[in-house]
């Protein structure tokens, strides 16, 4: 706009201050005139511009504060969000499974290999956020080989667990996993409630379950061995 009535107070000062066929006094007011024009809406653009800048920093600015403030309403939610279903029931459908799976999968490439591998778990809690759940557990680990005419327990080992699951398409998958041996760790990894319960735990029930699985799956497979060391 500015270049536009730049153009147009040039082209109008040049027609009418030198080509005209006028009187030197009327060219020189008709030159003065134009000039004051320029001037008056040169001044009017440029005032126009400002007040401009001025709504669109102050438009801004505004929105700026909607979205912190949205922003913040959001977080509060989300921390809302956990807590309420922090104490909610979860769906467990084949989440001890995979659980458990994950587990003998991760911990059995830290043992000498073993023909069979068994796994169980106790559950402290379990935090959900959206699709997501924590879960806070104590596990067992055993690997048995056949050996000597007896099915032998010869990998062991108990760990505190924490691990992220999501739910996809019905089912859960590991996509988080973080565990330790050492009871120390516990109030690190854990909440203070279930840390409690972790290091106050007393597994036999938790070997009970094993050995019952170790028998059953020996009876799958047709073997008469006994056990040993479980």
């Amino acid at each position: 706009m500015a270049s536009n009535l730049r153009y147009y107070f040039t082209a109008s000062y040049s027609i009418f201050g030198e080509n005209a066929n006028i009187s030197d006094d009327d060219r020189t007011l008709i030159q003065t005139t134009i000039q004051r024009n320029y001037n008056f809406y040169d001044l009017v653009f440029r005032e126009e511009v400002t007040l401009k800048k001025s709504f669109v920093i102050s438009m801004l600015v505004v929105i700026s504060l909607l979205f912190a403030g949205c922003d913040s309403d959001s977080i509060k939610a989300d921390k809302e969000n956990v807590n309420i279903q922090a104490n909610s029931e979860v769906d467990k459908t084949n989440m001890d499974e995979v659980i458990s799976d994950y587990i003998i999968r991760y911990v059995n490439v830290l043992h000498k290999p073993t023909e069979k591998q068994f796994e169980e778990h106790r559950i402290y809690g379990i935090e959900e956020k959206a699709d997501r759940i924590t879960v806070y557990l104590f596990s067992i680990f055993d690997g048995y080989s056949f050996s000597d005419g007896y099915f032998k327990n010869l990998a062991y080992s108990t760990r505190y667990v924490v691990i992220e699951l999501e739910k996809k398409n019905g089912q859960f998958e590991v996509v988080n996993y973080k565990d330790s041996v050492v009871s120390e760790d516990v109030k690190k990894m854990f909440p203070t409630e279930y840390a409690e319960k972790a290091l106050n735990e007393k597994p036999k029930d938790l070997h009970d379950a094993i050995k019952s699985k170790v028998e059953l799956w020996l009876k799958s497979q047709g073997r008469m061995e006994k056990t040993e060391g479980s």
